[in-house]
């Protein structure tokens, strides 16, 4: 009788645990389980805890925050490939990597005058937009006030910058 008994146990319990009706690891991934969990990447950025949702529930992304720097958005993978949406449909496990970028500013020192731009973290610079200053030439972007150090259109951007005009007199 005894030995009926502990069978019958084993073979509830094996059902039970085979078709998901039971888990014994918070971790587990039952077919049974109803929560999704995303995971935040904020590569260097303020940390965001992860959320835990129903499956098939809507999810408005947080804003990742990074000195210097502005929020581009998020990514499903760490390369950069795939950009997500700011609303999601949770449907299964994810993790979201946070991608930033950086605002250049132009002081134009009496030019015309130029929109900052914004780059993503580690992009090149690139050609920048020329400022018109009558009765002078431009010269080119620096980025010291004393203009003595000129930008290079294949410096990287890493995070916020002020660049400055330098002029020369037409003669």
């Amino acid at each position: 009788m005894k030995n009926k008994i502990v069978k019958a146990i084993v073979a509830f319990l094996f059902v039970m645990l085979t078709t998901g009706a039971v888990c014994f690891m918070s971790s587990c991934s039952c077919s049974g389980n109803n929560s999704v969990t995303i995971t935040f990447v904020t590569n260097g950025g303020k940390e965001i805890p992860p959320i835990t949702l129903k499956k098939g529930e809507e999810l408005t992304l947080p804003t990742a925050e990074k000195d210097g720097r502005v929020f581009a958005g998020w990514y499903y993978d760490e390369r950069f490939t795939s950009g997500c949406p700011k609303k999601i449909i949770a449907e299964k496990d994810e993790t979201l990597y946070a991608r930033y970028g950086a605002v250049l500013t132009f002081v134009t020192n009496g030019g015309t005058e130029i929109e900052p731009r914004t780059y993503f973290e580690g992009e090149e610079i690139g050609t920048l937009p020329v400022s018109y200053k009558d009765g002078f030439s431009f010269s080119g972007w620096y980025y010291d006030v004393e203009l003595s150090q000129i930008v290079g259109k294949k410096d990287n951007i890493e995070h916020a910058l002020t660049v400055y005009a330098r002029f020369s007199e037409k003669s």
